[in-house]
């Protein structure tokens, strides 16, 4: 099963607004996380205790999506301890395929994912994640997930 542990946020409205997606990825922020082998067939609860909790993630599981565990990060867990994409582009450096990093995705539109005059959906096709497929099988999920709240 892949994990998408991430936080949601506006960061400016008006004519053009902006949204940010920060998605724990792995493989340098390259690849979304999945849980190991043995983990797949787990009960929610588990998974949530083994991949999140014990990683320091507290938040609550927005759902499950063709396969893939959307988990909202609470804003007052502190991600300092974690390497994030500015840290390496800061330093000129490419992350190592080691690294687990957060990861900005970005949406310019009125609602996250939601199609609009803007058409940023085909740069989002562009981003590839892995097998998990692209930034746009992200976003789309993020849409439904807002409409839920």
């Amino acid at each position: 099963m892949y994990l998408i542990p991430y936080r949601l946020e506006k960061l400016c409205d008006g004519a053009f607004p902006v949204w940010r997606a920060l998605v724990f990825l792995t493989a340098g922020g390259k690849e979304v996380w999945q849980t190991d082998s043995e983990d797949s067939d787990a009960p929610l609860e588990t998974i949530v205790q083994s991949y999140f909790l014990e990683n320091g993630l507290e938040g609550c599981v927005k759902g499950v999506y063709d396969g893939a565990l959307f988990y909202e990060v609470s804003p007052s867990t502190s991600l300092s301890s974690f390497y994030t994409w500015s840290d390496f582009l800061q330093n000129h450096q490419e992350p190592s395929d080691a690294c687990e990093v957060w990861r900005p995705l970005f949406w310019i539109g009125h609602a996250p994912g939601e199609p609009d005059e803007f058409d940023w959906m085909p740069c989002c096709r562009d981003v590839c994640l892995g097998s998990f497929g692209s930034c746009e099988r992200v976003w789309m999920v993020l849409r439904e997930v807002a409409k839920g709240t």
